[in-house]
């Protein structure tokens, strides 16, 4: 194990994270009280705190709850939030919830109706939406 990114196992089936301030228990609590970083359920991978998907095997945090939810899901398994970033429909590569267009394969998202692009469409062919590429979000 990596010091810098993973923890070190202890007694009683407990985890101290590398900051040293923090600790899990090794099947409930993900995120560490002392730095935020968040154990993924699923392989076990630490990530950092500023980040909603594990670096290794793609699972994603909820953002409300915190529960460590299966990279095919949508929707939070335990409170229901929709996760935060955007599939792409066509490469199915997850993006952040701000982009625009899809780092996979470059097709675009409308910021008004959500609707994923052809990366060559200059309107969104989302059902009565016809919005400009380069439109700004309402809001």
């Amino acid at each position: 194990m990596s010091e810098a990114t993973e923890a070190a196992e202890t007694r009683d089936g407990m985890w101290q994270c590398v900051c040293g301030n923090g600790w899990w228990n090794k099947n409930a609590r993900s995120t560490c009280e002392g730095c935020g970083r968040w154990k993924c359920s699923r392989c076990q991978k630490i990530n950092e705190v500023d980040v909603e998907e594990c670096a290794k095997c793609k699972c994603w945090k909820c953002s409300r709850c915190q529960k460590i939810n299966e990279v095919d899901v949508e929707e939070c398994a335990k409170c229901g939030e929709t996760r935060t970033m955007w599939r792409c429909l066509d490469c199915k590569r997850f993006n952040d919830q701000y982009a625009i267009s899809c780092e996979g394969c470059e097709r675009w998202r409308c910021p008004l109706c959500l609707h994923i692009n052809e990366v060559d469409a200059g309107e969104c062919a989302g059902d009565g939406c016809g919005c400009p590429k380069d439109a700004e979000p309402e809001g």
